[in-house]
């Protein structure tokens, strides 16, 4: 299979009818292989390819004739020297931090190690050889086209919107009127029920807690995978999009969260996300404030309010 260059933006892996762009950012790498998967399950590549071009840091090549679903993983070559920092390790199957979508789960092996465990204080300064392909989820190239037939953006003034800040999970997974197949998933949020839970409480707009992809650290800690793609278990990609055809005609808009790039930045840099979510915040509160959304919220009767939303509930 030929490569040819491609270009360096946008960085994952953009398919656009003909073939797929692949870009990824490393500034120290000395080789970056695209490793083409033929099935999640499988342990190792069906093809793996060097990525040809490099543009200001960003590895990039272009594939003819991929389609959306087609799974890929990366290698990245390098030097390995703890000291420095650098833990380059070819033999680990590599997550693109701007897949759209990821099949299958982690399951928990040494192999996703980059050094050996064990007892010995220096293990860590030797490279792990083992294989870490059959254990991780693939990232999938996804067809980011949907029909919207004649939706259109509520352009709700703010003055007359009211946020409704929801966890898909926590919002449906015990809600009693909600089939079973429902529950837990993105596609709970579009029941008649709870569309008319939004309605009596008045909402206009829906805000979903971070729907990245997740796993279970050792400390049961949820560790966000991937800034661009959303859990599985609650749903493919696609499903985004039937939330937004089924509750924009009912409230007035659906805000996928600045929250999951707040969860992305904590695993990065904790003071730089603290900084971050304060100027939210404060920008929040400005925002609310000169529409009147806070005194017209604070007027409001707490108790009535409980109740109804008891009553509802």
């Amino acid at each position: 299979m030929y490569l040819y260059p491609g270009t360096p933006s946008p960085l994952g892996a953009t398919w656009d009818g003909a073939g797929v762009n692949f870009a990824l950012f490393s500034e120290h790498a000395s080789r970056v292989d695209l490793c083409l998967f033929d099935s999640p399950e499988c342990a190792h590549e069906s093809l793996r390819i060097p990525l040809p071009a490099r543009t200001d840091d960003v590895w990039h090549g272009y594939v003819p004739g991929l389609r959306p679903g087609q799974g890929y993983g990366y290698r990245v070559d390098g030097p390995y020297a703890p000291q420095d920092g650098h833990r380059f390790n070819p033999a680990k199957l590599l997550l693109d931090p701007y897949a759209k979508a990821l099949a299958g789960r982690i399951r928990g092996h040494e192999a996703l190690f980059g050094y050996p465990l064990g007892a010995d204080p220096d293990a860590d300064l030797r490279r792990d050889r083992r294989n870490s392909a059959p254990y991780l989820p693939k990232c999938l190239v996804i067809d980011p086209t949907f029909p919207w037939e004649h939706d259109q953006p509520p352009r709700t003034p703010w003055h007359d919107t009211l946020i409704y800040e929801v966890h898909v999970k926590g919002l449906t997974a015990r809600h009693p009127h909600l089939p079973e197949a429902w529950r837990g998933t993105y596609t709970g949020l579009t029941h008649p029920d709870v569309l008319t839970y939004f309605h009596q409480l008045g909402v206009t707009a829906v805000e979903l807690l971070p729907v990245h992809h997740l796993s279970l650290s050792r400390l049961n800690h949820r560790l966000p995978w991937g800034q661009a793609h959303p859990e599985v278990m609650q749903g493919t990609t696609e499903f985004h999009h039937h939330i937004a055809d089924a509750v924009l005609p009912q409230p007035d808009a659906v805000f996928h969260d600045a929250a999951a790039l707040d969860a992305t930045v904590n695993m990065l840099d904790p003071q730089a996300a603290m900084v971050q979510g304060l100027v939210r915040e404060l920008l929040l509160h400005r925002q609310l404030l000169a529409t009147g959304f806070l005194r017209r919220h604070e007027d409001l009767d707490l108790g009535q309010r409980k109740r109804q939303e008891a009553q509802i509930l």
